[in-house]
């Protein structure tokens, strides 16, 4: 019979304390209120095929290195930037992994793309 191990626990992340989570609502507002913004779209390039994104949205797929790393260094630095993936667990990570590159003002987007759809807001096919 065998032994039950610990519960598989997801990765601690230290989020820089000016980093915070917006819910669907915040995140429209916070479009809205910027001229240029820069939003950051975390998922797989199927999961953006499949289910669409949000409209301006800069593809940077967190789980293919080369490719966010790519799409990153294009990035500048301290533009305002909302973070979001399919729930909300890549984009916390993909906040912290920018902040660490010197990204300044980030934000992610609180269950993620499947609030923003929950909430009837705007999607791009």
């Amino acid at each position: 019979m065998p032994v039950a191990g610990p519960a598989l626990e997801p990765p601690a992340i230290n989020l820089p304390q000016a980093a915070r989570g917006l819910d669907a609502s915040e995140a429209a507002a916070w479009i809205q209120a910027r001229s240029s913004p820069m939003i950051l779209d975390v998922r797989e390039d199927w999961e953006i095929r499949k289910f669409g994104g949000i409209p301006g949205a800069v593809w940077a797929d967190f789980l293919n290195e080369q490719r966010f790393e790519e799409a990153v260094a294009k990035l500048g630095r301290s533009r305002p930037c909302l973070v979001y993936c399919a729930l909300g667990g890549r984009s916390r990570q993909a906040v912290a992994r920018l902040a660490a590159k010197g990204f300044t003002d980030l934000s992610w987007l609180e269950g993620g793309f499947e609030a923003w759809v929950q909430s009837g807001k705007p999607v791009r096919r």
